[in-house]
C-alpha cells in the first residue's frame, strides 16, 4: 500500500477495517491510530489508549504471550519497510492473552510523506490464519508453546470447545485416535493414517470412551465434525 496519507483518509479506512490494523509513525514507532478488532488483542476499550505508546509499551504486559523476541521482530521488519520502501510480510504464532494459540499474518506497508519517496509512517494489516490449520496442526503448535503435556492436551481442548465432554484428560496417543477418528471411522482405517497396529488402536479407543462423559464418543465427534474450521 504505497500511498500519500494527505490523499486518503487512512484512520477512516483503519477504524472500518473487521482485522486488526494500526498506523504507526515512522520516526518514532508510535501508534498513530489503531481499531476495535486491534484493541481486543491487548484487551483495551479506546483508541486512545493505544495511541502515543510504542510496541515496546505493549511488551511489558504482552511477553508472557509474545515471547521475548516478538517486540524486537516486528522493529525489525518496521525498519526494512522504513529503509527498503517495501512491503513486508510476516506469518508467526503467538498466544493471545487467554493463553489460546493464534497463527498471524502481519502485512507491513510504507506510507508516503506529501510531494516525496520518504516513507513517514507504516500502516499493518494483521490476520488470524488459526482456521486454515488442521486440528494435527493445531495441536503441534500448541506442543511449541507449552510443555507440560496435561496443559498441552488440556488447552487444545479447551481451543476447540470439547473440555467439558471429558471426566478424565486423554493422552497424547488416546487424542490423535480421536482426531483420526474424525475423518474416519473404522479402527482399522485409524490406524492406517495413524500407522499403529488395529489392535494398538482399538486399546487407545476402549481407555479413551472410559475418559469421556458416559462414553459417549459420538457426541464428542459430532462436535469435532461440526467445527466450522479445522
Amino acid at each position: 500500500m504505497h500511498s500519500n496519507k494527505d490523499n486518503i483518509n487512512i484512520e477512516e479506512v483503519i477504524a472500518c477495517l473487521p482485522y486488526p490494523a494500526h498506523l504507526k509513525d515512522g520516526k518514532t514507532g508510535k501508534y498513530l491510530c489503531s481499531n476495535k478488532a486491534n484493541l481486543q488483542i491487548y484487551n483495551l476499550q479506546y483508541v486512545n489508549q493505544i495511541v502515543g505508546i510504542t510496541i515496546n509499551d505493549l511488551d511489558a504486559f504482552m511477553r508472557s504471550s509474545w515471547g521475548s523476541g516478538f517486540a524486537e521482530e516486528v522493529k525489525k521488519s518496521e525498519h526494512l519497510v522504513i529503509v527498503n520502501n517495501q512491503i513486508v510480510e510476516d506469518t508467526r504464532t503467538i498466544l493471545n492473552l487467554d493463553g489460546k494459540v493464534i497463527l498471524q499474518r502481519m502485512t507491513k506497508n510504507p506510507i508516503w510523506g506529501k510531494y516525496t519517496s520518504k516513507v513517514t509512517s507504516i500502516f499493518t494489516l494483521s490476520q488470524d490464519l488459526t482456521n486454515t490449520l488442521s486440528l494435527v496442526e493445531l495441536y503441534e503448535l500448541y506442543k511449541k508453546h507449552y510443555h507440560s503435556k496435561k496443559e498441552i492436551i488440556l488447552r487444545f481442548l479447551s481451543h476447540i470447545g470439547c473440555e467439558s465432554y471429558f471426566n478424565q484428560l486423554p493422552t497424547e496417543s488416546e487424542l490423535k485416535v480421536l482426531l483420526a477418528k474424525k475423518i474416519v471411522s473404522s479402527n482399522k482405517a485409524v490406524a492406517s493414517i495413524l500407522n499403529l497396529a488395529p489392535k494398538t488402536v482399538e486399546t487407545y479407543s476402549s481407555y479413551l470412551l472410559k475418559k469421556i462423559k458416559n462414553e459417549n464418543l459420538s457426541q464428542v465427534l459430532s462436535v469435532l465434525r461440526e467445527l466450522k474450521n479445522y
